[in-house]
C-alpha cells in the first residue's frame, strides 16, 4: 500500500485540540483496501470519490509506503531525512542516478563534499 498527501490540519476535537494532524489518501490493492478498512474500523473515512483516507499525526512526507505488521497493523515507513531534509535527500538521489546513468563511474551511495573555510578567524 501506499501513502499519498492531500494535506495537513489543525485538530478541532477537545482532546487534542491545535495539534497538527496531516491527512493521506491511501492507495493499494483491493484486498489490501478492505485490510485497511478492516483494521481501521469506525475510524475508517473516505473522500467524496471514494478514496480512503488516513489522518495521521507524524508527517510522513509526500508519499510512502505502508507495511503490515506481524501483529496486523498498518504502520507507514517513515525516512526521517526525506521529510526533515528534502533538498538533501534530492541531491543523494539525483547525484546516484547521474552515476547510474555515467557508465564509466563506479557507483557509489554517497559523494564527499569539501568546502573552504573563508571565516577569518583574527576579527
Amino acid at each position: 500500500m501506499k501513502l499519498t498527501k492531500r494535506g495537513e490540519y489543525r485538530s478541532k476535537r477537545e482532546s487534542s485540540l491545535g495539534r497538527k494532524r496531516f491527512s493521506y489518501a491511501v492507495s493499494g490493492t483491493p484486498e489490501e483496501i478492505a485490510a485497511f478498512k478492516t483494521q481501521q474500523g469506525d475510524f475508517f473515512i473516505e473522500d467524496e470519490n471514494g478514496t480512503p483516507i488516513w489522518n495521521l499525526t507524524q508527517d510522513h512526507g509526500r508519499s510512502c509506503e505502508v507495511v503490515l505488521t506481524r501483529a496486523g497493523q498498518f504502520r507507514p515507513i517513515l525516512d526521517e531525512r526525506a521529510v526533515k531534509y528534502p533538498a538533501l535527500a534530492n541531491a543523494i538521489a539525483a547525484d546516484a542516478i547521474a552515476k547510474l546513468n555515467a557508465a564509466s563511474e563506479p557507483v557509489r551511495a554517497f559523494t564527499k563534499v569539501t568546502a573552504p573555510v573563508t571565516a577569518d578567524l583574527n576579527s
